[in-house]
């Protein structure tokens, strides 16, 4: 049984819902509890299914939140140059 780290990366998805996947998923977080600090979960999951876009104020306090830029969500992978101790 593959991993949700493999299921996730063979869907393409934008750069920016692969990143915020990954950061949630480096720091233990569920769709609920990053939700619970910036806006409902189904917007969150949206984002991160990338299926919608989050306003660039909600871009600012997730990139707060996972200690990055707003143009590294947007630009970066993440994944490739991070490591969960890092995060």
């Amino acid at each position: 049984m593959k991993s949700k780290a493999v299921r996730h990366r063979q869907i393409k998805r934008p750069l920016l819902a692969q990143n915020l996947w990954y950061l949630r998923q480096c720091r233990g977080l569920t769709h609920k509890e990053v939700a619970a600090l910036y806006l409902e979960r189904s917007a969150y999951s949206r984002y991160e299914e990338g299926e919608a876009r989050p306003p660039y104020e909600t871009l600012l306090r997730l990139a707060e939140l996972y200690g990055t830029t707003v143009q590294a969500l947007l630009t970066e992978d993440l994944s490739a140059h991070t490591s969960k101790t890092q995060i």
